[in-house]
């Protein structure tokens, strides 16, 4: 009886069982859309997220802005342009770049770390915030390095500090009979002194070597020459010619402007060659972008 052959096992259909698995994609797509639909925000939510983020980003620059400064009242640096940048810098140079580095650039950093924008947001909203990020980066390095430049010129740039203000206090203070250490430094920093008439004369002579001089030469040789005589060290004038500067005693205001406005102006100096200038272009750059932010939260075209 011939030998029947062994049956072979039936071989499953590869599709036999498992023909929903061509499903799987369709269902994770849906669930996708389904979860971006439930998760996006509104427009109203979108719209209170942008507002926040601007409000916040504001705050924050306006703080850094202060931090400038010197928390100066009444001085609101989102309406001001480069040249305003430029000479309130100047103005508050005095621990401009200890400043810097110790605060007003550390506390920039927080207000870029919180500028996070969650879920979708209008494209021109975005795109602003972008822009904005680009301007706080740009700030910072520019900071950085004028503050690593100016910290080189510290003792100086405190010497001159001293001079404008030992200036005004002596000009408030009352006379004492024998002369002052300000008066004598006064007849050696100002060459001529004991002769000069009268204010004009003297605003004449600042004139010419000062504000259309040099004015960073000017404020070294008093302090180099004559600066000792502001703590009681030798001077060269004598007490008859440091008497004759009582002249000019007894008006404050004159005197800040003088000396006051001489160290500025060596302090635009020095911000020109400790590239001052490219971070004042910056913070006009980051005021701008900054409108541009506020706009687009609220929805209408920016500001020029």
């Amino acid at each position: 009886m011939p030998k029947s052959s062994p049956s072979k096992p039936a071989v499953e259909s590869p599709r036999k069982g498992k023909g929903w698995l061509f499903l799987v994609p369709i269902a994770l797509g849906a669930a996708a859309v389904a979860v971006y639909f439930w998760t996006r925000p509104s427009p109203a939510e979108a719209a209170k997220s942008t507002v926040a983020i601007a409000d916040g980003a504001k705050r924050g620059v306006s703080a850094f802005f202060d931090c400038l400064i010197e928390d100066e009242p009444g001085v609101d640096l989102w309406t001001k342009k480069e040249d305003s940048f430029r000479i309130l810098m100047a103005k508050h140079y005095h621990g401009l770049p200890d400043r810097l580095r110790s605060r007003c650039l550390p506390d920039l950093e927080k207000t870029s770390g919180g500028l996070k924008a969650r879920g979708e947001l209008p494209h021109a909203f975005t795109s602003a915030l972008e822009g904005y990020r680009n301007s706080l980066r740009r700030v910072d390095d520019l900071g950085n390095r004028f503050a690593q430049k100016g910290a080189s010129r510290a003792e100086e740039e405190a010497a001159f500090h001293e001079i404008a203000t030992s200036a005004t206090a002596w000009a408030q203070a009352p006379l004492a009979p024998a002369p002052a250490p300000f008066e004598r430094f006064f007849v050696c920093a100002v060459p001529g002194l004991p002769a000069m008439k009268d204010s004009k004369e003297l605003f004449q002579h600042f004139s010419t070597a000062c504000f259309h001089g040099d004015p960073v030469e000017f404020m070294r040789r008093a302090h180099r020459e004559c600066g000792p005589a502001l703590h009681g060290g030798p001077a060269t004038a004598s007490a008859a010619d440091a008497m004759s500067a009582r002249r000019f005693h007894g008006n404050p205001g004159f005197m800040r402007m003088l000396w006051e406005a001489c160290a500025k102006d060596a302090y635009k100096v020095w911000m020109s060659s400790d590239d001052g200038d490219e971070v004042v272009q910056s913070l006009d750059e980051l005021r701008t972008s900054g409108t541009r932010l506020i706009a687009a939260a609220l929805q209408q075209p920016p500001a020029s």
